[in-house]
């Protein structure tokens, strides 16, 4: 292990635990400083998305086919439309979590991975140049901003993860204190949170003590079948507050390292955003990227 270039776990509490297993083969070094690092593994989009279900999407014979189907390819890819999926999808900040923790899809594992997010960008752009929904350019774009925002790193590149922990626990950036809640919204907004948004025990997530995002069933199902691609204004001056309370708390902590085969994938983000959108800005941040990745990641001499 000693003579390992790197060493690292598939989480944090893997690290931690390793840290102190191999500790002794630095006994100079507190556990906390062991050189052993961390790049958390999980579910990959291509994994929870069947191959079928894939295939079916791409089939030729159903591109563009009304009734059923087309519903059905929609409800699996869009998370407005999904009740699911929706669970996954942070509707203030944008972004798709890993995975949802239970199998009623409660509450998500909060982290959030930059190998999903460029997945499910690039499924969108699909989705739209096959459909021209612009619910699915919508939430393309909307995740790749979010991907930009949170993951791209001064010196370039992408990040690789967002970390589901913060200083005041698991998931508590993304949960909410109704009575703190009621507090610092206004009586407008108050009003359209009650509407849009369970507040009973139900959405009540005890490891937080307090509630995750869980749309009522009556919006919900309004928002399923709405075609409209963009988010009614009064439920997005919510989301603009909720995101600025979001802003003083604790930020949950982005794991730095560069990953090639996920940026990689940021890169084809790019590259299909210009094919899908014509727009010269994914152009050039392809260009810029893929420059990044050359200079760094390839060894002109050796020719790896």
């Amino acid at each position: 292990m000693r003579t390992s270039a790197a060493c690292n776990a598939v989480s944090r509490l893997h690290r931690d635990v390793s840290q102190k297993m191999w500790g002794h083969l630095w006994p100079d070094l507190p556990d906390g400083e062991v050189p052993i690092s961390y790049v958390t593994n999980g579910v990959h989009v291509s994994n929870w998305m069947a191959r079928r279900l894939f295939n079916l999407f791409n089939d030729p014979a159903i591109i563009g086919a009304p009734g059923p189907i087309r519903w059905l390819i929609a409800q699996l890819i869009s998370p407005r439309r999904a009740p699911y999926a929706q669970k996954i999808y942070d509707q203030i900040g944008g972004g798709f979590a890993r995975y949802s923790v239970d199998d009623r899809w409660f509450a998500p594992h909060f982290e959030k991975m930059l190998y999903d997010q460029a997945q499910l960008i690039n499924l969108f752009w699909d989705a739209y140049a096959k459909y021209k929904d612009g619910l699915y350019l919508n939430t393309a774009q909307h995740t790749l901003q979010f991907m930009e925002s949170c993951f791209e790193l001064p010196q370039q590149g992408f990040a690789a993860a967002l970390d589901a922990d913060t200083a005041d626990g698991e998931g508590v950036y993304y949960c909410w204190n109704l009575n703190q809640l009621k507090n610092s919204l206004s009586i407008e907004q108050w009003k359209v949170f009650t509407t849009c948004f369970d507040t009973s025990n139900a959405s009540f997530w005890e490891e937080a003590k307090a509630h995750v995002l869980r749309y009522n069933r009556s919006v919900e199902s309004q928002l399923l079948y709405n075609c409209n691609a963009e988010t009614p204004e009064p439920l997005q001056s919510l989301f603009n507050s909720l995101k600025k309370i979001q802003s003083g708390r604790a930020a949950p902590v982005l794991d730095t390292k560069q990953i090639l085969s996920w940026n990689a994938l940021v890169l084809k983000t790019y590259v299909k955003g210009y094919e899908t959108t014509g727009k010269t800005y994914y152009k050039n941040k392809a260009a810029s990227l893929a420059h990044f990745l050359l200079s760094q990641f390839y060894n002109l001499q050796l020719g790896i």
